[in-house]
């Protein structure tokens, strides 16, 4: 499985010990093509991966996505190098092998993915994800912090992003300018603006 760089899918998932099982990663497929998922239960990330035919779907670790990100910087790093001193580059596989059990990376380190049985499968996140057709929108209300780190995770880099809804109280769909690939779910919530005081 190779996920690009770009996408900080984690920043969607969720930190709260009391619900594990969000606190993971999901590889597995939406609309045919494959998918990493990330939710926190108020926002949603979506964004696709390259997975290889013997790779297994299911929940990976955030630690073992860091640490295949860590691998990739050295990767980079010594491409550089050889590039800097004309030396032939070397072909290095950047890719982590997804196993039933383990996540395993290029230097055959590996990591164990959560088991089945030790936390809750992940959560049915298809019900929440609108239908994308375009319907009258509404004023809604949002979290700003939420909304950034929604779009880190979908990898909007300096890029906009595109917010439809059906109605305030149903999930938002976030679309990042620069990657239609990748698709966001944000939940609203319930604010209270006074009306300005315009004499």
């Amino acid at each position: 499985m190779k996920l690009s760089k770009k996408y900080k899918i984690e920043e969607a998932a969720s930190k709260d010990s009391s619900r594990p099982s969000i606190n993971h990663i999901e590889i597995t497929t939406h609309n045919d093509k494959p998918v990493a998922v990330a939710t926190d239960g108020r926002m949603l990330a979506i964004v696709p991966v390259e997975m290889a035919e013997d790779d297994k779907p299911g929940m990976i670790t955030v630690e073992a996505l860091k640490r295949s990100r860590k691998f990739q910087k050295r990767v980079a790093s010594r491409r550089s190098f050889r590039y800097r001193r004309n030396e032939p580059d070397q072909i290095i596989p950047e890719d982590i092998k997804l196993s039933e059990t383990d996540v395993v990376f290029p230097d055959r380190a590996s990591l164990p993915r959560p088991a089945i049985g030790e936390t809750r499968p992940y959560p049915d996140w298809t019900k929440v994800v609108p239908d994308g057709k375009e319907h009258t929108t509404f004023k809604i209300g949002l979290n700003p912090s939420l909304l950034y780190k929604l779009a880190k995770a979908m990898g909007a880099g300096d890029g906009g992003v595109s917010i439809l809804c059906k109605s305030p109280d149903e999930p938002m769909i976030v679309r990042a300018e620069r990657d239609p690939d990748a698709l966001g779910i944000l939940m609203p919530m319930r604010i209270h603006i006074p009306e300005p005081n315009i004499p």
